[in-house]
């Protein structure tokens, strides 16, 4: 636990760092690394760290459409029986 929190934050610290910049692609993608290792131990704020991912592939060049075809990939690479978990409003 120890472990994860100090990398949770990191990758809060080097999203603040990328916001300065205006790297938002950057800034979405280290809060998905940070939400990732904050909530290994909490399965219900798993979804948080999918989000976040998709959002950083959508501020990339390819934006809404791009964003869209990460959450869907999400959901196919998902285990069924994960689904509710990673998705709990559904698809």
């Amino acid at each position: 636990m120890t472990a994860c929190r100090t990398a949770a934050f990191a990758a809060h610290a080097a999203a603040r760092d990328a916001t300065e910049t205006g790297a938002f692609a950057a800034v979405a993608a280290a809060r998905a690394a940070g939400q990732a290792c904050a909530v290994a131990h909490m399965f219900d704020h798993a979804p948080h760290a999918a989000t976040y991912a998709a959002k950083a592939v959508g501020l990339g060049r390819d934006g809404q459409p791009a964003q869209e075809a990460e959450r869907a990939w999400q959901w196919e690479n998902l285990a069924p029986e994960l689904r509710p978990i990673g998705f709990p409003k559904g698809r």
